[in-house]
């Protein structure tokens, strides 16, 4: 039964993970204006913005209790741990949103998610 629910968390995380990356990758095409204002795509790529933070606080519990439940050891040195790692320290940059007026956290949070799909990727061909 644990397998079966470490399992489907893991499934989850990995749904929420690529999730948050399409919305930060629509928004990038907004920005370089790729996906006009007037077309559908920016009416839905505004619409996942509004659910960016609260997918981001999903996959960080859904990574953490799929890790406590998995069959590694907890805190053991694979690539499951550096991705949830990652993830949490996006969790933390997350935290310096409001203060920083320079957008100093932004260039963090976008090279941290970065690190954390590109780890994610790895521990996915290393468990498969």
């Amino acid at each position: 039964m644990i397998r079966i629910i470490s399992s489907l968390l893991a499934k989850a995380s990995a749904i929420l993970l690529i999730a948050t990356t399409v919305v930060w990758l629509f928004r990038l095409a907004v920005d370089k204006g790729v996906i006009k204002e007037s077309s559908k795509m920016f009416q839905f790529t505004k619409f996942l913005q509004n659910y960016h933070k609260i997918m981001g606080k999903l996959l960080f519990i859904c990574a953490l209790i799929h890790g406590i439940l998995s069959s590694a050891r907890l805190l053991s040195l694979n690539y499951g741990t550096y991705s949830f790692v990652a993830i949490f320290a996006l969790s933390i940059s997350c935290a310096f949103h409001k203060e920083d007026k320079d957008k100093v956290w932004k260039i963090i949070h976008r090279l941290i998610s970065i690190a954390a799909f590109a780890l994610f990727v790895i521990h996915i061909v290393d468990i498969a």
